[in-house]
């Protein structure tokens, strides 16, 4: 995976679906922008309606986190987060939002390309709700967001 800062290949958040009811809130920590943009387009294929945000790297993630905290926007209803990031990984996201009581109100669900058993452990240990490894197919993506339907609520 590269370092990159937000590429103009991705497009701002969005909203996936149709319908006019407050969608769920997903952001998407991911340092690579072809697996955001696969993401988006499994949720559009599933025809589950979320509403998407990303961040591209663990540190920008926790800079969100911490400004929904002072009110600045509404914490997100589910977390995809990848391991392997620069500026800070997952497990340094898990163990702040373990740090400042969100893991037990945010579900995490880790998506990485690890299939090591201590990353999954560690995974676990620091509050993620699930560790799955990233489907390389664009229908086991679509099965695999179509099974994340529990962790949504809609408002």
């Amino acid at each position: 995976m590269t370092d990159q800062a937000q590429p103009p290949s991705l497009p701002p958040p969005t909203s996936v679906g149709t319908t006019t009811r407050l969608a769920p809130a997903i952001l998407v920590v991911d340092d690579n922008p072809g697996d955001i943009e696969l993401v988006r387009i499994a949720f559009e294929m599933s025809d589950i309606e979320v509403r998407l945000d990303w961040a591209t790297d663990g540190h920008e993630a926790m800079r969100r986190l911490e400004r929904c905290l002072g009110g600045a926007a509404a914490l997100p209803d589910l977390i995809l987060l990848d391991l392997n990031m620069p500026r800070a990984n997952g497990f340094e996201v898990l163990r702040f939002l373990r740090d400042i009581g969100l893991s037990e109100r945010i579900p995490v669900i880790v998506l990485s390309t690890s299939r090591q058993a201590e990353d999954r452990r560690r995974c676990l240990e620091l509050g993620a709700r699930e560790f799955r490894t990233k489907p390389e197919l664009i229908r086991d993506l679509v099965d695999m967001v179509r099974s994340l339907q529990p962790y949504l609520k809609e408002k």
